[in-house]
């Protein structure tokens, strides 16, 4: 399977490791850090023609958004987590370069998820 191809289900890995996150989050980095440079491998290839470029161009771009998509998603639900780290956080939203997102919303509510737990955490509302 590729990586465009996976559903929110298939990210969703349980981390096994005492004191860690819910899910396997650096593992999704690394997926999607692969997929990064295999885009980018298969984009500079210079054996392709010029109409395949052109719509080789245009599925990388659709791949490319489908994941952005994806990794909203995944980042909204791991945003639950009171174990996830702002930095780990961080680093998986900036990943994709900022052409991959046809919208900010998926973002944005994750984002909000992400400060909405922290906030309850912080005045001691949150209960296992």
């Amino acid at each position: 399977m590729q990586f465009e191809q996976a559903t929110l289900s298939d990210l969703l890995i349980p981390c096994y490791e005492k004191s860690e996150t819910i899910y396997d989050v650096d593992l999704v980095q690394r997926l999607l850090e692969h997929f990064l440079v295999q885009e980018q491998t298969e984009g500079y290839s210079p054996s392709r023609q010029s109409f395949s470029e052109h719509k080789h161009a245009g599925s990388n771009l659709n791949a490319k958004a489908r994941v952005a998509r994806l990794v909203d998603s995944y980042l909204t639900e791991v945003s639950r987590d009171r174990n996830l780290s702002l930095t780990k956080f961080q680093v998986l939203a900036e990943a994709l370069p900022e052409s991959a997102r046809v919208s900010d919303d998926g973002l944005y509510r994750a984002i909000d998820s992400y400060l909405k737990l922290e906030f309850l955490i912080k005045h001691g509302h949150f209960s296992d």
